[in-house]
């Protein structure tokens, strides 16, 4: 008995930590590829960053959770932005309310959007304090200088690894290792 709760969590916290790690390299990928555009205007603009985080409040399920958590950590979106998503956010939860009740549900995903919207942008207004430590690579130094265009990949230790792992994690997803008993 013990030992099967203590796999479960094991799966559990492995599948959790694998959809983060994944979420945090394709905003990583998309960075890189646009060279630094793609969330630039993002992070220029409080009131975007606060509506986007919002909105990924309110998806179902855990995913837009993580994208926000991802964003912020990379410095795109600002601390009243990651608060106004964790007040739209149901999680797994609004699936059942979805399916329980779904017309008072898409009510109260309404209700939580505009409520998450008005604190994150108080927060924003009253967190003077905002200094991202940490922003996001664009990686210069795999640019031609002479053309601007982007070198070619090399293949350090460090991106072999991490390719070796997110296989992995996804044969073991594939396989169902995942899935429970």
């Amino acid at each position: 008995m013990l030992i099967s709760v203590l796999t479960d969590s094991l799966r559990t916290a492995i599948l959790v930590t694998g959809l983060v790690i994944i979420m945090m390299m394709l905003i990583e990928v998309f960075n890189i590829k646009s060279d630094g555009r793609l969330f630039s205007r993002l992070r220029e603009r409080r009131v975007t960053q606060v509506l986007v985080s919002a909105f990924l409040g309110i998806i179902p399920g855990c995913m837009g959770g993580f994208a926000s958590v991802s964003l912020y950590t990379h410095g795109l979106i600002s601390f009243g932005a990651l608060v106004a998503m964790m007040i739209a956010s149901s999680g797994d939860e609004a699936f059942v309310m979805l399916a329980m009740f779904p017309g008072r549900s898409l009510w109260i995903f309404l209700i939580l959007f505009l409520v998450a919207v008005g604190v994150g942008l108080l927060v924003d207004l009253f967190h003077h304090r905002y200094e991202s430590c940490h922003s996001m690579k664009v990686h210069e130094e795999e640019c031609d200088i002479v053309s601007g265009q982007r070198a070619g990949r090399h293949f350090s230790w460090k991106r072999i690894l991490m390719f070796i792992g997110v296989l992995l994690f996804v044969v073991a997803l594939v396989l169902g290792f995942f899935g429970g008993r």
